[in-house]
């Protein structure tokens, strides 16, 4: 069996997945949590991002049940001092719909999930 290899996409959703799953009490998150916290896609995005990671076999969903995602493959997330997981949370701007402001808009601010 060949090792796993995300791409940079697959990843951030890997991480934010892991990241939620231990802030929440092993509660995943559903798509638009999802598409939020990654704040590089929309839902249907984020349906083929985990489509393709199912495929993979690095999880595992369970038909129409929307939080049951189970990750197969070890995902490391940056963790604070204290231990605690990190991830990213994007930070509202105050721009008018479609503009180019929020669409080049990247600003995330890393928050302790403790």
């Amino acid at each position: 069996m060949r090792p796993f290899r995300a791409s940079r996409r697959q990843l951030s959703v890997l991480r934010y997945i892991r990241g939620y799953q231990l802030a929440h009490d092993g509660i995943s998150p559903t798509l638009h949590e999802i598409a939020r916290g990654t704040g590089t896609m929309n839902k249907t995005g984020v349906w083929r991002v985990l489509r393709t990671l199912e495929r993979q076999g690095a999880l595992r969903r369970l038909f129409r049940r929307p939080r049951a995602i189970e990750l197969l493959v070890p995902v490391a997330i940056p963790q604070a001092p204290n231990g605690a997981p990190l991830f990213h949370i994007p930070i509202p701007t105050r721009t008018h719909p479609g503009s180019a402001i929020e669409k080049k808009a990247r600003d995330f601010m890393q928050r302790s999930a403790a």
